[in-house]
């Protein structure tokens, strides 16, 4: 994670977020340009709970708890891989997200708050899955 790291956030309780904010659209327009991933356009987790994770064959799964505003339901990583997690997933908050690309997919970063607690979780896949509420109906 090089943009909204623990270090970052501790900081930003005290002075302006909009630099980081900035910084990272910048890197994230370097690395896509217009074709950002269609996954990508919906992805708002912001305050959203995580129910429930894990692996499903060679899928990592993550539930949504049904309050979660973006209406989404389940995000699933395809072909995944955890590089990093701090802690457990399980009730925690999403807070910010950062998106790279790899030579055979996507890394993306995350850092998460449970208990007074942040997290930070990584995960590398070939692709990501989005499934609606409204989908799953």
């Amino acid at each position: 994670m090089k943009y909204f790291t623990k270090d970052w956030f501790e900081k930003m309780q005290h002075s302006s977020q909009q630099a980081t904010a900035d910084a990272y659209a910048q890197n994230l327009h370097k690395q896509f340009g217009d074709s950002l991933p269609e996954f990508y356009k919906n992805f708002r987790l912001h305050d959203c709970r995580l129910k429930d994770y894990g692996m499903q064959g060679e899928d990592y799964s993550i539930t949504i708890a049904s309050d979660c505003m973006s209406g989404l339901k389940q995000v699933i990583f395809r072909k995944a891989t955890v590089l990093k997690q701090d802690d457990t997933i399980e009730k925690a908050s999403w807070l910010y997200d950062e998106l790279y690309r790899t030579y055979n997919g996507y890394q993306l970063h995350a850092l998460l708050f449970r208990r007074g607690q942040l997290i930070e979780f990584t995960v590398a896949c070939r692709d990501v899955t989005l499934i609606s509420a409204e989908t799953s109906r």
